[in-house]
Parts: structure tokens; C-alpha cells; sequence
């Protein structure tokens, strides 16, 4: 029994371990990289990403400044930390859920590209009009994945259409986002309670959301980025519930409630699943621990609804259309598309794996084949100009990682009606500059707190890997994206999912940096003895 008990330690202990350097190592990179360069969008409609150095002489006095104010606030509410907090917290719901309507009423952002053909099939949807499944060719013959958000979306517009009301429903979805924005930022700071009763890093974790631009401009984006990461949210905070609960039917209420959410998560973002895969990993490493059956029974549940939610929901609707969809786009033409030049920038879309498949005749085998050849082709070139490949990826990684705005503004510029000049300015004018700059700061706060947090923890893990879910699962994504299709919107719920990382660091980075000084001091002693 000791013997297994001591195994069961180790493999605990060395999984523990690897993610802690290995999420150090990350989020070194990023602030590294974050701190001394910036990437955005210049030009809206051709959207191609350019970079830039920071100019560290506005950077570093602003960095100081903000820390400043912010350390004011932070102590203010400290101060009398039981009455203020919460009225601190109402504060910054009251203020996103204000910016947000203004950005319903002002900025007017309309569906575009991909967003617009799934609101158009879910208002077909809400109308039990399922033409979509049954004709040929269709968008959903081509990405099938969507099947989920298709579905969802339109049952938020059937109840919309029984309001006695006849503006567009997107404008409802909007305000949707922008509730289930305030619902993620309570559960985000009910999980950061919950896991270090760290009631300064709850307030930073306010602060950090509260002043995050990119989270607000993405609840008027009619898509699945806020409608995926709120559920998620939720699976988390049930999970770190259900591995303290002793009672049982409370265990089992919060174990149904990490799957479903975990499923509905997928079911509105596919990528999701590389989150399902950071759950599993610390469920199976939690029960190899703790040696409890109800860890490996919730491990098997939450793979069942998470892989299982896609194809169900599209047999569903199957029947309803009548059709059959094809298997879609295929994964392989998506890592040969993430190989390749694009207009936008290096791996980002360029319509290979969409017009490949097309000209396939929707052949998944075909398309298959035309990818290993393609892929073939770049690892050739890439192994004969290693310089050119490294050039490559470089500009793939940073063009995602260190554009602070995660193409907020691209996801919504597309608009019905004129915008006024103000307005207008965030995307083409002057404000535009001010936007990427407290976006691209806020960044430097984000990846600067979330290294501080994870050089803490290499230092000294705290035996409890569940902590680091979310950052599993950014590991995650970023050796997919590195991979994949490449887009600095796919990196916005991996930023959200650092920020109680970054609160953390940032409330204990004063001890810590005390810690690093009197260390450099003992070397430079004994150095000099």
C-alpha cells in the first residue's frame, strides 16, 4: 500500500512539476517578447498584421503610473476589505455592463464573414427552416463544427422573435454577450477565492478584467469567443468545488455541472476541446492521488458530454433537415494552411483548406492527399532555408501572442449604418493608436503578473495541480496554434484564462521581487568573499 501510495506521489509530483516550468518558460516568453514588441492590425479592411518595438520610454513611465493608481485603488479597497469589496465588485459589473450597451448603441457592429452565414442559418434555425442541413453545398457541408453555435444561436433569436419587437436579433445576442460577460467575471473571481482566499488578488482580478478593452469589444462580436469561455468558467469553478466537497449529492451536482458546462463550452467552440483536455489530464493525475473513484467516474462522464456533444447535436439536426452533412473541412488542410503565407500574416487564413476541399468535390480523402503534398512541400522548404522557417514561425507566434487587442476590432468593424466620428476613431482615426497602446499595456500587466505567479510556484509548488487547469490549457493552446490556423482573436479566451494567474502574481510580486533582491544579494556576497 506504501508503495503505491509513494508511486502515486511521484507521478503527481513530476506532473506537477513539468507544468509549473513549463508554464514558467511560457509566460517568460510572453512577457519577454510582450514587453518589447507589439503586433496590430493598421488597415481594417485588408487587416494585415504589422509589428513594431515599444517605445520603452512611454512604456515603462506608464507602466508605473498605472501601477501607482492602481496600487492606490487596491489599498483603498483593502482597507476595509469586507464592506469595500463588494461594492468595488458591483462597481466593475455596473461598468461593463454599461460599456457594453454603449458599444451596442454606438459602435454598431454587424455580423461579418464567417459570424454573418451562422446568424443567417440560426435565424433559418429559429424558424424551423432547416435548409441549411439538407442543401448541398452548404457552409455547414464545409464546417460542420458549427452545427453547435448555429443551434444555440438560434434559440436565443426564437425567444427574441416572441417579443412584439422588430429590430435585427443580433442587437439582443449583443446584450446576451454582455451578461454572460458579467457572469464570466463573477465566476473567474468566485474560482480565485475559492482556490487561494487571496482577497487582494480578487480585487486585482477586477481590476484586470474591468479594464479589459479587447473583452468588452468582444461582447458586441455575435460569435461563439464569450458564449464558449462563460460555460467554461463555470465547469472550472464547479470542478474546484467538487474536489473539496465532501457531501455526496452536492459532489454530484457539481461533478453534472463540470461536464455540462464543459460540454456546452464545446458545443459553441470546438477548440474548446483542448480545455476538455486540460481537465482530464488533472482529473486522471487528482484520482491517481487521492485514489477516489468518483475522480475516474467524472473523468469518463465529462469525456462522454464533451466529445459527444458535437455529433449529437448534428444528428439532431439531421433529422430535422432531413440530410446528411459531409465530414467537412478536414483537419490535416488546416495544419497545411497553418504553414503556409497568407495576406494577413504567416499561418493566418488564406483559403486553402476551404477551396481545396471545394475543389475536391467535398472528397475529405482527396483533400487529405492535397494536404500531405502541401505539407510536404513547406517542411521541404522550411528544412532547406532554416533561417526562412524560423523567420516564419517567429512572426506566427507573435503576430497572435502579442497583439494586445486579439483583433477586437477587426471582429467588429463590420457595420449597417454610419458610425460617428468618435467612434470611427478607434478603427481608422487617432483613437486607434490609443486603443492598441492600453491594449498593448494591459498586455505587459497581463503576461508580467502571470510570469511573477509561475516563478513563485517553480520556486515552490503548492501540491494542488487542479490550480493550474487554465493553464494547461493555455499550454495547450498555444502548441496548437503554433500548428494550426493561425489568429490573434483565437488567442483572446487563453488571455482571459491568464488573468487569475496575473492577479495572483501581481498581489504577491512585491514579496516575491523582495525574495529575488535578497537572493542576488546572498550571491553577490558569497561572490565576493
Amino acid at each position: 500500500m506504501k508503495t503505491i501510495e509513494l508511486v502515486s506521489e511521484k507521478l503527481y509530483g513530476f506532473a506537477e512539476k513539468f507544468s509549473d516550468w513549463f508554464a514558467f518558460l511560457l509566460t517568460g516568453l510572453l512577457f519577454v517578447c510582450g514587453f518589447f514588441q507589439t503586433s496590430y492590425a493598421v488597415d481594417m479592411d485588408s487587416q494585415t498584421m504589422a509589428y513594431r518595438w515599444d517605445r520603452l520610454y512611454l512604456v515603462i513611465p506608464l507602466m508605473v503610473l498605472v501601477f501607482f493608481l492602481g496600487g492606490l485603488l487596491v489599498r483603498w479597497v483593502m482597507a476595509k476589505a469586507e464592506r469595500r469589496y463588494g461594492i468595488f465588485r458591483r462597481i466593475v459589473l455596473f461598468w461593463l455592463f454599461a460599456t457594453g450597451v454603449l458599444l451596442i448603441l454606438f459602435v454598431r457592429s454587424y455580423p461579418g464573414a464567417d459570424p454573418q452565414t451562422v446568424y443567417t442559418i440560426a435565424k433559418q434555425f429559429a424558424v424551423s427552416d432547416y435548409g441549411a442541413i439538407s442543401e448541398e453545398g452548404s457552409y455547414l457541408s464545409y464546417y460542420p463544427h458549427q452545427v453547435g453555435l448555429c443551434l444555440l444561436t438560434s434559440w436565443a433569436i426564437r425567444f427574441w422573435n416572441l417579443l412584439p419587437v422588430r429590430e435585427e436579433p443580433y442587437h439582443f445576442l449583443k446584450l446576451i454577450n454582455v451578461l454572460l460577460m458579467m457572469l464570466l467575471t463573477l465566476l473567474l473571481s468566485e474560482t480565485v477565492h475559492r482556490i487561494w482566499e487571496n482577497v487582494k488578488a480578487d480585487v486585482i482580478l477586477l481590476l484586470l478584467l474591468g479594464t479589459n478593452l479587447s473583452l468588452i469589444f468582444f461582447s458586441s462580436f455575435v460569435y461563439g469567443e464569450i458564449l464558449s469561455l462563460t460555460p467554461f468558467a463555470g465547469s472550472l469553478l464547479c470542478l474546484v468545488l467538487f474536489l473539496g466537497e465532501r457531501v455526496r449529492w452536492k459532489r454530484i451536482c457539481e461533478g453534472a455541472g463540470t461536464a455540462l458546462c464543459l460540454a456546452l463550452s464545446i458545443m459553441t467552440r470546438k477548440n474548446s476541446l483542448i480545455l476538455l483536455i486540460a481537465v482530464v489530464i488533472v482529473l486522471v493525475f487528482e484520482g491517481i492521488r487521492r485514489r477516489r473513484p468518483g475522480l475516474f467516474a467524472l473523468t469518463a462522464v465529462v469525456l462522454a458530454a464533451g466529445l459527444g456533444i458535437l455529433p449529437a447535436t448534428q444528428s439532431w439536426l439531421e433529422g430535422k433537415g432531413g440530410a446528411k452533412l459531409e465530414s467537412g473541412v478536414t483537419p490535416l488542410s488546416y495544419l497545411a494552411m497553418g504553414m503556409q503565407e497568407a495576406s494577413r500574416g504567416p499561418g493566418w487564413y488564406n483559403g486553402f483548406n476551404f477551396y481545396t476541399y471545394q475543389d475536391c468535390g467535398l472528397d475529405a480523402e482527396a483533400e487529405n492527399e492535397l494536404s500531405r503534398i502541401a505539407i510536404d512541400g513547406r517542411l521541404d522548404y522550411f528544412r532547406s532555408e532554416p533561417l526562412e522557417a524560423l523567420h516564419f514561425y517567429r512572426k506566427k507566434f507573435l503576430s497572435q501572442w502579442v497583439d494586445g487587442t486579439y483583433a477586437s476590432r477587426q471582429a467588429t468593424w463590420s457595420t449597417m449604418s454610419s458610425r460617428g466620428p468618435v467612434v470611427s476613431s478607434l478603427y481608422t482615426g487617432a483613437l486607434a493608436e490609443v486603443f492598441v497602446g492600453w491594449c498593448d499595456l494591459w498586455q505587459d500587466f497581463l503576461y508580467l503578473g502571470a510570469f511573477l505567479y509561475w516563478l513563485a510556484r517553480v520556486r515552490k509548488t503548492d501540491g494542488r495541480l487542479y490550480s493550474s487547469i487554465s493553464m494547461i490549457g493555455v499550454m495547450g493552446g498555444f502548441l496548437f496554434h503554433m500548428m494550426w490556423e493561425a489568429n490573434s482573436r483565437y488567442i483572446f479566451p487563453y488571455s482571459i484564462l491568464l488573468v487569475p494567474y496575473a492577479a495572483m502574481g501581481l498581489a504577491e510580486g512585491k514579496m516575491l521581487l523582495a525574495d529575488l533582491v535578497a537572493g542576488i544579494q546572498r550571491i553577490l556576497g558569497k561572490w565576493q568573499k
